[in-house]
């Protein structure tokens, strides 16, 4: 019965799992622009109808968050998650607070719930990624840097952290060393042909570091 009911729990994870894909995702991302385009009451709605039917108790609490949060009661929407993160203190919804604070510009308080999601589970591409961001916030660049590096290490696809190494790099007064940041693009999956490295990397060093082109 122990394995039969892995396996039911297995099919299930899975089934839910295409089902946010293929209706939750584009949803949340009309929430998130009706609040861009200031419907806000419209916004809170959706997100909280979105909660009702996530079973997911993580991403329900984010989704009532940002119910919330549209309704401007940040303080009642942050107390809300810090219950869910006591509920489920792993890695995956403390990584989710982490988010959740950095949206209130607690970005101290964000790279310790980031710390302690990577206490957990360092293999995490998005915690050091959401991490080096705070950091960068907080001007601790050389830290930034390093956390960042880990994240596309991990997960180099991971276009945002890509984007924000290119900052703090760029912050570092290190603009020059964009040619191994897309040498190191290539090298983990990039698709990135040869002749387009160089533009690539004038572009960079032009837009976020150094005016000089790499030699």
């Amino acid at each position: 019965p122990e394995p039969k009911l892995r396996q039911d729990r297995h099919v299930r994870r899975i089934f839910q799992n295409a089902l946010t894909d293929l209706v939750q995702r584009p949803l949340m991302n009309v929430a998130h622009w009706l609040g861009e385009l200031g419907h806000d009451s419209a916004s809170a709605r959706l997100y909280s109808t979105l909660a009702d039917h996530e079973p997911g108790p993580v991403r329900s609490a984010y989704l009532r968050y940002r119910s919330l949060l549209q309704e401007n009661r940040i303080d009642e929407a942050l107390a809300h998650f810090e219950e869910v993160v006591s509920a489920y203190p792993d890695a995956e919804t403390l990584s989710e607070y982490g988010t959740v604070l950095q949206q209130a510009n607690r970005h101290l308080d964000a790279v310790d719930a980031f710390d302690r999601s990577l206490a957990l589970d360092l293999d995490r591409s998005e915690s050091h990624a959401h991490r080096g961001f705070s950091l960068m916030q907080l001007g601790r660049w050389l830290e930034a840097e390093a956390g960042l590096r880990r994240a596309v290490r991990h997960d180099p696809r991971n276009r945002l952290a890509w984007h924000d190494l290119g900052m703090a790099v760029s912050k570092r007064g290190t603009a020059t060393r964009w040619r191994d940041t897309v040498a190191q693009m290539v090298e983990r999956g990039g698709e990135i042909r040869a002749g387009e490295a160089a533009i690539i990397a004038t572009y960079l060093a032009e837009h976020y570091g150094a005016t000089s082109a790499p030699a």
